[in-house]
């Protein structure tokens, strides 16, 4: 697989926000192109359980990696309009179908919207501004009421997002969720500052004492501390109650790792809406170590280099969590200095690895070549670090 051809996994957001399905990319590929992503032994993850969305450049399956691991009733390949709209291609189309897969098409106007629908397609995908812009709302709730899954791309705004959720969209890109929002001028509410502080503790391993008074004053905070170990303390015969249980339990290094994910918790909404933000951070953190480590072999005994590695991706975030300037959050936080220099200037080897995690978010078809030469990554190797990373986070509860 060569960096031209290669895959990328991205989250596909539902109404609420939570992760709803995973998008194979990017869009028109070929199946044959994601061959070896899936190329791992007995012993390795699996792929996530959620289903899976395929953008086709044709209705090519042969040598599929993809169709030989997950089951066809857990994909939906997604064609071009005009294979729709083509005689042998429609008779394609049923042989899939038969197959076990569940078939949508990739669309770019209201006409093609309809005919494809009208030929049997039970997804329909397209581009969320084109939809605001030039489909019928009516036209979008008849499809909806038919039953067809009606799938937003490009959703590059919050405003859109909640557009599309009303129009019916039910499954939506999520290009939004990690683009800060204008900073404010005004200075960061009590809220955010405790919340900068409890990360200071954090990242200076401070006293247990001193960072469990701090969570006590989030009520939210503790709240979901106590859910996420509870959620991952296999094997437990009781439940945690207290946050030094939760230190014996997990052990102080892994628990600062759930703490990292914690502050993403929606501690500033009342609302039971999942944080999008939570389960991003999660796969920054864990996929930043893996490509970091892959590139550095030699670090794979050194605790310190993986714990600055996750601490990179999750913390990468933080700007558009705290809507404050990255310089800002950063002068708050005594980082080492190769977490700072990759979080605030994409610099450094920590550096090089984000900048690769956030173009596998946009879903660019050609990552700088000359970056993953510098990573030491194939396009193959890259796409097994993604399904680990995928399988690590769906392990735990970062709803």
């Amino acid at each position: 697989m060569t960096s031209a051809t290669l895959s990328c996994l991205r989250p596909l957001l539902d109404v609420n926000q939570a992760w709803s399905a995973l998008e194979l990319g990017p869009r028109g590929i070929g199946l044959a192109a994601s061959s070896q992503l899936f190329a791992h032994g007995q012993n390795q993850p699996q792929p996530s359980p959620l289903p899976w969305l395929v953008p086709l450049s044709g209705t090519d399956l042969n040598h599929s990696g993809l169709a030989r691991q997950l089951p066809p009733q857990q994909v939906s390949l997604l064609l071009p309009a005009e294979v729709w709209l083509d005689a042998a291609g429609a008779a394609r189309c049923q042989e899939l179908a038969k197959q076990g897969y569940r078939l949508g098409a990739d669309v770019d106007s209201a006409p093609a919207l309809e005919q494809c629908a009208e030929a049997g397609a039970q997804l329909l995908r397209l581009d969320a501004a084109t939809a605001r812009e030039q489909v019928s709302p009516v036209l979008l709730n008849r499809l909806k009421e038919k039953g067809l899954t009606l799938v937003a791309d490009g959703v590059s705004s919050h405003d859109l997002f909640v557009w599309c959720g009303a129009r019916g969209f039910t499954l939506m890109s999520g290009e939004f969720v990690p683009q800060p929002e204008e900073c404010p001028t005004s200075p960061a509410d009590p809220t955010k500052l405790r919340l900068l502080k409890l990360l200071s503790l954090i990242v200076q391993d401070a006293d247990t004492r001193e960072i469990e008074e701090m969570i006590k004053q989030e009520p939210k905070l503790s709240y979901n501390l106590l859910r996420l170990v509870n959620s991952v303390s296999v094997g437990a015969t009781t439940k945690i109650t207290s946050f030094a249980q939760a230190i014996t339990l997990l052990g102080r290094r892994q628990l600062q790792r759930w703490l990292q994910l914690l502050i993403y918790a929606n501690q500033f909404n009342a609302g039971s809406q999942p944080n999008p933000l939570m389960p991003q951070a999660a796969l920054r953190g864990r996929l930043v170590e893996l490509i970091a480590l892959a590139a550095h072999p030699e670090a794979a005994e050194d605790t310190d280099f993986h714990d600055c590695a996750y601490m990179a991706g999750a913390f990468s975030l933080l700007d558009v969590l705290l809507h404050l300037p990255m310089d800002s959050v950063l002068a708050a936080l005594p980082l080492a200095d190769e977490v700072a220099e990759a979080v605030g200037r994409h610099q450094g080897p920590l550096g090089d690895a984000l900048s690769l995690v956030e173009s596998l978010e946009r879903g660019l078809p050609a990552p700088d070549a000359a970056l993953l030469e510098k990573l030491r990554l194939r396009g193959d190797a890259l796409g097994q670090l993604q399904v680990d990373a995928l399988a690590w986070v769906s392990h735990i509860d970062v709803a």
